[in-house]
């Protein structure tokens, strides 16, 4: 591989910042040390390798400063973990459960009434799942949108359930909820979702008092880790042309380079200075560019392509649905120019306020609620700013919707019984 030594370096470089944000983790399974670890830790390696393999220019030292100056900030508003740990009603857990319930059968809903074929039983990779999304525009930016909200609350209610006939019932509708999950096709599905299990564990056994891990054990976490490097492993070899040969991955090292340059990729590209031209050329309306995806439909775009397709097309000279992640840096600069580093520390902002914000909500079983929500995609800021707020479009129609009736009518009852 051109760029070997990636994958050692970005484990290394794992452990410093792991060790920098303890006090701001919940555990090894939060979405924040996830990102710590699939994005930033690259992107510091990437710094390293553009240092040695390109000679310096402005995009390399814009892409530093900005990259130094994001983690600085994010760390800075990131909250400290605290021990604010209180109590939960029975009639709370039933809540959150109903809810978890609601979300699980709209994405049900939305599955058996799309068009086309489900990504999952399709061999056309990312392109399959952009047929779906473009053949479903409403019911995929629902499904993106909820994202893994359905287990991450399904996984805090059933340890606080007390009826073992409601707990089993509810594991079965955890199972189903997976298979669900799953349906996107995507490597990473099957790893999002114990991911999105482990984090409604988290938030019980930290917002809440006398609790014990119910799903975070060692032969869950193992089996976790096995079933999700195989389904990574079968639905990469099912939708790619690649064939595998175990003679071309002799070293754990070979394997480490190659998942991690996918994430430093964007970095590196950038660093270059190979999209020198792409962003002299690349059309942009600024001012509309987050509000893409509302006023598009209305004849107001702001752009033809979104940017990592239009890269994509740029590098390889056809027009595709594939394309990277732009990240804060590609983005950044797309939107901000040479006001990349000021755009790099307002991301890094948002992200660690946002985070602080929902923390603070004082009453247990809306923290619970709001965080399932709104944290686990917080992070996609920092990867693709147009796709979270695609997210945060959703979200916000679903808590008006959904959510808001649900915690009046559940005040309402509380107050009559009370």
């Amino acid at each position: 591989m051109a760029l070997s030594g990636v994958g050692w370096m970005s484990l290394l470089f794992c452990i410093p910042l792991m060790l920098m944000f303890k006090t701001r983790l919940f555990g090894v399974f939060d979405p924040l040390n996830m990102f710590l670890v699939t994005r930033v830790a690259p992107m510091l390696s990437a710094m390293v390798i553009c240092a040695y393999k390109y000679t310096s220019n402005f995009y390399f030292i814009i892409f530093v400063i900005s990259g130094i100056l994001f983690l600085a900030t994010l760390y800075l508003a990131t909250p400290k973990e605290n021990d604010n740990q209180g109590s939960i009603k029975s009639e709370a857990v039933i809540l959150i459960l109903r809810l978890g319930i609601i979300f699980f059968l709209i994405k049900v809903a939305i599955l058996i009434n799309a068009t086309g074929e489900i990504p999952l039983f399709s061999k056309g990779g990312s392109d399959a799942y952009i047929r779906f999304d473009v053949e479903n525009k409403v019911g995929s930016g629902f499904l993106l949108g909820l994202g893994s909200i359905d287990l991450i609350l399904l996984s805090f209610s059933i340890p606080l359930l007390t009826l073992n006939i409601s707990r089993v019932m509810a594991i079965m509708l955890l199972g189903l909820a997976m298979i669900v999950g799953m349906s996107s096709g995507k490597k990473s599905s099957l790893l999002v979702i114990f991911l999105a299990i482990y984090f409604g564990e988290y938030m019980r056994t930290i917002f809440l008092t006398n609790q014990v891990y119910f799903f975070i054990k060692v032969k869950y976490i193992v089996i976790g880790i096995m079933m999700s490097v195989a389904w990574a492993a079968w639905t990469f070899f099912q939708t790619s042309s690649i064939e595998l040969n175990l003679h071309d991955i002799s070293l754990i090292g070979d394997v480490l380079d190659f998942v991690m340059y996918q994430w430093a990729y964007p970095f590196i590209l950038f660093a270059s200075g190979a999209l020198h031209q792409f962003f002299q050329e690349y059309q942009v309306n600024r001012s509309l560019y987050f509000f893409h995806s509302i006023l598009s439909p209305l004849g107001f775009p702001a752009f033809k392509f979104s940017v990592g397709p239009s890269i994509n097309t740029f590098i390889n000279g056809e027009i595709s649905g594939n394309g990277i992640n732009p990240t804060f840096i590609i983005e950044g600069y797309v939107l901000a120019g040479g006001l990349l580093p000021v755009y790099a520390m307002l991301v890094g902002l948002i992200i660690g306020k946002c985070r602080a914000y929902i923390l603070r909500i004082k009453c247990v079983e809306y923290r619970v609620v709001f965080s399932a929500l709104f944290i686990p995609i917080l992070y996609t800021l920092a990867v693709d700013g147009l796709l979270y707020i695609k997210m945060v479009y959703v979200l916000l129609m679903i808590t008006i919707i959904i959510l808001l009736p649900a915690i009046y009518l559940f005040n309402n009852q509380n107050e009559l019984h009370d």
